[in-house]
C-alpha cells in the first residue's frame, strides 16, 4: 500500500508458476506522454516537500495477497496486477496503469485493483482520481478480509500526505485494530508520525503501542528517544537509543541524540561500533 517517493506496494502470489507467466508477458517499455511526465514530476515534488518519515513508511505498509483461483479470469487478473505492481516499483507508471486497467476490466469489484490504481494516480499527481479509487477500495474491501487493514493503512498514508491528519488517524486505527491485519505496529507508527507535530502526547501513546506489538520497530524507537530527550527523561532516552542501535546501524540523527545524551549523563550511551584507536 512505503507507497510514493519510496513506496513499494507488493503483490504476493502463492505459486511460482505465476511468476513464470508474468516474465513471459513483460512487454517492451512504453513512454508516457509529456503531460503525464509533467504531472508525475509535480507530484514527486509535492511529496518531497512532505515529511520524509511518512514517505519512508510506504516501503512496508502494503502487502496484498492474490488468492488461488483456477479460472482463467482470475489468473489473468493476478498476472496483470503483478505486472502492474512490478512496473510501478520501477517507476514505469504509464505501463503499470495499463495493466491495472486491464485487471479492473476483468473484475470491476476488485478492491486490490482499485487500491493499486489509487497509488498510480497519486504518483501522477492526479489526486482527485486517486481519491476516487481509494474510496472505491475502502467501500469494496470486506471487513472480514485480511487485507482490510492494508487498504485502510494505505489510505491513511495518502490522507496524511494531503495534510488531513485527523482523517488519516482514523484509518490508521482502523487498520491497527483489525484482528486480521498482519502489521498493526506499522499502522500505529504511521498514526504517531502523522499526529506528532500537532499532538506529541498522542504520538507517544501510538509509538508505545507500536513497540508493545513489535519491540524492533526502528522508527518508533528513534522517535521515542527524541521525545524522551525533549522531556529531559534521559534514562528513558538512553533505553530507546540503545535499543535502536542494537538492531539498526547508527545514523546521523541517532548519533546526535547519543552525543547530546552523553553530555547529560557523562558516559557513552550508544551500542554502535566505535572506530579503534590507531597504534602509535
Amino acid at each position: 500500500m512505503r507507497l510514493p517517493g519510496g513506496e513499494k506496494p507488493v503483490i504476493q502470489t502463492k505459486h511460482a508458476h505465476r511468476n513464470n507467466i508474468a516474465r513471459e508477458l513483460v512487454p517492451a517499455r512504453h513512454k508516457c506522454s509529456k503531460k503525464r511526465r509533467l504531472r508525475s514530476s509535480r507530484a514527486q515534488n509535492r511529496l518531497a516537500q512532505t515529511s520524509s518519515i511518512i514517505l519512508t513508511l510506504l516501503m512496508f505498509t502494503s502487502c496484498v495477497s492474490i488468492h488461488e483461483d483456477k479460472s482463467n479470469t482470475e489468473e489473468k487478473i493476478a498476472v496483470n496486477i503483478r505486472l502492474g505492481t512490478e512496473y510501478l516499483q520501477q517507476g514505469r507508471i504509464e505501463t503499470a496503469l495499463n495493466y491495472f486497467q486491464k485487471a479492473l476490466s476483468e473484475n470491476p469489484d476488485s478492491y486490490t485493483t482499485h487500491l493499486m490504481l489509487a497509488e498510480v494516480y497519486k504518483r501522477l499527481g492526479e489526486f482527485s482520481q486517486a481519491e476516487i479509487y481509494f474510496q472505491k477500495a475502502i467501500d469494496k474491501v470486506p471487513s472480514h478480509s485480511s487485507e482490510y487493514g492494508v487498504v485502510h493503512n494505505n489510505y491513511g498514508v495518502y490522507l496524511c500526505i494531503q495534510g488531513l491528519n485527523d482523517q488519516a488517524e482514523t484509518h490508521f486505527l482502523n487498520a491497527a485494530q483489525h484482528k486480521l491485519y498482519s502489521t498493526p505496529s506499522a499502522a500505529y507508527e504511521n498514526a504517531a508520525l502523522c499526529v506528532a507535530k500537532q499532538n506529541k502526547h498522542q504520538a507517544e501513546v501510538y509509538f508505545r503501542k507500536a513497540l508493545a506489538l513489535n519491540a524492533q520497530q526502528q522508527r518508533s524507537l528513534l522517535e521515542m528517544a527524541k521525545l524522551q530527550f525533549a522531556q529531559q527523561n534521559y534514562l528513558e532516552t538512553r533505553h530507546y537509543i540503545q535499543q535502536f542501535h542494537a538492531i539498526a546501524e547508527a545514523t546521523t540523527e541517532s548519533m546526535k541524540i547519543s552525543l547530546a545524551l552523553e553530555q547529560h549523563l557523562g558516559k557513552p550511551t550508544t551500542n554502535a561500533p566505535q572506530k579503534p584507536l590507531e597504534n602509535r
